[in-house]
């Protein structure tokens, strides 16, 4: 069974983006409602991958946030694709955090 791919803020499938009032729902994330969204998504011998961009417009501070927070549940992460904004226009860094 494939696991479950979700977005931040909603933890909704990526298929479709909802551009409707994207700013004001990502300013109202709340990265620890976030976590324990994927908490609730992931079993304990799931691994979660996060692909992030700290730089990214209107998410300013909530990835590093939420990075952070999934590293005190999930101590064993390895960063498989370092951001690169020197070399690559759309950036992005992909973090595997093994299973509890």
């Amino acid at each position: 069974m494939a696991s479950p791919r979700c977005v931040v803020p909603s933890l909704d499938g990526p298929q479709l983006v909802d551009w409707v009032d994207y700013a004001e729902r990502n300013a109202a994330i709340v990265p620890t409602d976030v976590v324990d969204g994927v908490l609730e998504l992931a079993s304990a011998d799931t691994a979660v991958f996060v692909v992030w961009n700290g730089a990214y417009r209107t998410y300013e501070g909530v990835c590093e946030e939420v990075v952070g927070l999934l590293a005190t549940v999930y101590p064993d992460s390895t960063e498989l694709v370092p951001a690169d904004p020197e070399n690559n226009f759309e950036h992005a860094a992909v973090i595997r955090f093994a299973p509890r």
